[in-house]
């Protein structure tokens, strides 16, 4: 939990030397669901909502909320 409210953290870091510049980071959900056709699709990909983030200094701690928007919140 982050200020009360459920949160999935994770954290990345460049090992590069040379950092990265204007780095994009992107987080996905990946599940196999079931269509209502009964059709069964692998590696479907949600996307995650991520907290904003200041400076890019590595590592960093990436937060998505657990809301009742999430993909997560039923987990």
């Amino acid at each position: 939990q982050r200020d009360g409210d459920m949160c999935f953290m994770f954290r990345v870091c460049d090992k590069r030397r040379a950092h990265i510049v204007g780095t994009k980071i992107s987080a996905y959900l990946m599940e196999t669901r079931i269509t209502s056709q009964g059709e069964m699709v692998q590696n479907f990909q949600t996307p995650l909502e991520l907290e904003p983030f200041g400076l890019l200094l590595w590592p960093l701690c990436l937060v998505h909320k657990i809301g009742p928007k999430s993909p997560l919140y039923d987990v």
